[in-house]
């Protein structure tokens, strides 16, 4: 009997102990992206919550080396904001400190000098200013995020001017100063922004995205008075004829014969398209691309360039085994160029598995995080390169951008 007393209170005991790490486990929500609520709480200034979710963060990834920096930074700022808060309200007019706003870019809201326009010009004072002492390039990429969000776009491009007078190879600033111009309507200057990345990085999706979004909206209206169907087309009946051909396995008359038909009606999707496939199936992969890169010029959603493009990359990359860590970034961009999200993910993946250290290509891997809709992955990214970056342009702008959409949902 006294056995069975001591049996039965031992298990009391262990339950009532174990019952704190039972409701522990059971506060981490598995539904809940706790790295991005984490995130999101902690800028918002909500900091009890926050340690929370950095911490059901850390149980789901113990590896990740950002968690610990924030949760270190989280309690920094939890100990200093009754400091914080008690010497703004003891000091009415402290004097400044550090690095002043110079007049030129002063925030819209305040006043403008007597006797200036309200719409009079910025004017922005001579190079040399910008090597002031505390005037550098992360001001100015400051200043730019600043007029950005208020929609003051002219600001905004000269505030990203100067910051590429600084480092005029940083090629996601100088994508960014494209989509500004997009926004001022100034199409030309933004085109020659995005060429110019691309000049350097043939796979920058920063540059690729908006070139093509461009190069699309140029083409509404060519799409618009394209007939819908090809029926009427003085080619279509060669295009058939050429079809047959394919059927019975006659590659080369085929060809011929739409190449034939091409040269009757350029425009004649359906004939380049199946040209370009033949292109593939004999493994001229840089012809097929071509083929199929100008249809998608005039019709960006032909679902069968698009099909045909996917196919014809992949059998290219499949003739290569990666063996070094180059070879999976090349197979990214190569992914990226097409617009096959999951495909460059893996690359990038397996790329920086092999060489952490490549900080832009990190960045571009958050990117295609986001694309495909995983917030919380693309977020564990841009702050792991600002973790030993805290001023790369890529993650900060990628990074700001993100909480700003997920503080609007």
């Amino acid at each position: 009997m006294v056995k069975r007393f001591l049996f039965v209170a031992l298990s009391l005991i262990l339950v009532v102990s174990a019952a704190p790490f039972a409701l522990a486990d059971a506060d981490c929500d598995a539904n809940v992206p706790h790295y991005v609520r984490a995130v999101q709480l902690h800028d918002m200034g909500d900091y009890s919550r926050a340690l929370h979710h950095y911490n059901c963060a850390l149980a789901e990834d113990p590896d990740n080396p950002a968690i610990p920096v924030l949760i270190e930074n989280l309690h920094e700022d939890i100990a200093s904001a009754p400091y914080a808060w008690s010497a703004a309200t003891a000091e009415k007019d402290p004097a400044p400190q550090g690095f002043v706003m110079p007049d030129w870019l002063t925030p819209y809201e305040v006043v403008p000098a007597v006797g200036q326009p309200v719409s009079a010009p910025i004017q922005l004072p001579p190079p040399q200013a910008s090597t002031l002492p505390g005037l550098g390039f992360a001001d100015y990429i400051d200043f730019a995020n600043w007029f950005s969000k208020r929609g003051e776009w002219q600001r905004a491009a000269k505030s990203l001017e100067r910051a590429l007078e600084l480092q005029p190879y940083h090629d996601d600033v100088r994508c960014r100063l494209g989509s500004v111009y997009q926004s001022l309507g100034d199409d030309s200057g933004a085109l020659a922004q995005f060429d110019h990345v691309l000049s350097r990085d043939p796979g920058n999706i920063c540059a690729n995205e908006n070139r093509r979004a461009m190069l699309r909206a140029a083409n509404v209206a060519v799409q618009k008075a394209a007939p819908t169907s090809q029926a009427t087309s003085p080619a279509q009946p060669i295009v058939e004829r050429a079809m047959s051909y394919r059927a019975a396995n006659k590659l080369f008359a085929a060809a011929n014969t739409l190449i034939e038909a091409l040269a009757v009606d350029s425009a004649h999707s359906q004939a380049r398209c199946e040209l370009a496939k033949i292109f593939s199936d004999w493994s001229n992969y840089g012809r097929a691309l071509r083929e199929f890169e100008r249809i998608l010029d005039r019709q960006p959603a032909n679902a069968c360039a698009i099909g045909g493009r996917l196919a014809t990359v992949e059998k290219m990359l499949a003739m290569v085994v990666p063996l070094v860590v180059d070879d999976y970034f090349f197979h990214a961009r190569q992914y990226l160029r097409i617009e096959a999200w999951t495909q460059a993910r893996d690359a990038l993946e397996r790329g920086l598995a092999l060489d952490p250290t490549r900080s832009y290509l990190r960045c571009q891997l958050g990117m295609v995080a986001l694309q495909l809709g995983d917030a919380s992955f693309a977020l564990a990214q841009f702050d792991r390169v600002l973790a030993n970056d805290s001023l790369d342009a890529c993650a900060r702008s990628n990074r700001d951008a993100l909480m700003q959409r997920l503080r609007g949902e």
